[in-house]
């Protein structure tokens, strides 16, 4: 469940956001040169936490079958008025959620900068929902910052949003328990250009745990 003042400030600046975001000088974003590299070639993706839309309009644009799920209204508005061709393909809902955002499976799964703004009795189960939209042999891209100069001691920063700051053991020790298993890792400058903040990107493969 997202924390509340961060729901309220995508809410707010929502149009702002795609614009900002729109405007980065990168013909690739950090994060789609792994999913172009991990990621199932033309197959279906789920974007969870899709915010602006640009990941999912760039995807589609390489020929996979995207779909996403935001919990901010306006910034599925602002997203879709960006980029037309995302407006049945984005469901309003909330992580945490029960079952499959869309009543079924990917092959490929995005979550990227949402979960360090959930607070840590959800983490568990946004796990167990990340899985259970993904299909055996799945593959996850997951991006989180391990490294931010900017935030106050509630790991809030000059916005009010919520950046929980956990190790990037934290999240392998938590997916690999849910049969997840660890394909690649890499740390990243910031896509902004921001002093003092690093990301870690990991990626996933859920495997069966039958023997």
């Amino acid at each position: 469940m997202i924390d509340e003042k961060t729901f309220n400030y995508y809410r707010k600046n929502a149009a702002t956001l795609v614009k900002k975001y729109s405007a980065i000088d990168s013909s690739v974003p950090i994060v789609l040169q792994y999913a172009e590299r991990y990621f199932y070639r033309c197959s279906s993706v789920l974007d969870i936490g899709c915010g602006t839309g640009r990941d999912m309009a760039f995807l589609l644009s390489c020929g996979y079958d995207v779909y996403g799920v935001e919990p901010v209204a306006e910034m599925i508005a602002a997203a879709i008025e960006k980029a037309p061709v995302l407006k049945t393909r984005i469901l309003q809902a909330q992580l945490p959620y029960k079952g499959c955002y869309f009543g079924f499976k990917f092959y490929c799964v995005l979550c990227s900068a949402v979960l360090m703004h959930i607070p840590d009795e959800y983490i568990s189960d946004c796990v167990s929902t990340i899985k259970d939209n993904m299909i055996e042999g799945g593959r996850l891209l997951l991006s989180v910052p391990v490294e931010r100069d900017d935030l106050d001691a509630n790991y809030r920063d000059s916005y009010e949003r919520l950046h929980i700051m956990r190790s990037p053991l934290f999240y392998l020790e938590i997916f690999l328990k849910e049969g997840f298993s660890l394909l690649d890792a890499i740390i990243t400058e910031d896509e902004l250009k921001r002093k003092g903040i690093k990301w870690c990107i990991l990626i996933f493969e859920l495997r069966s745990l039958e023997i």
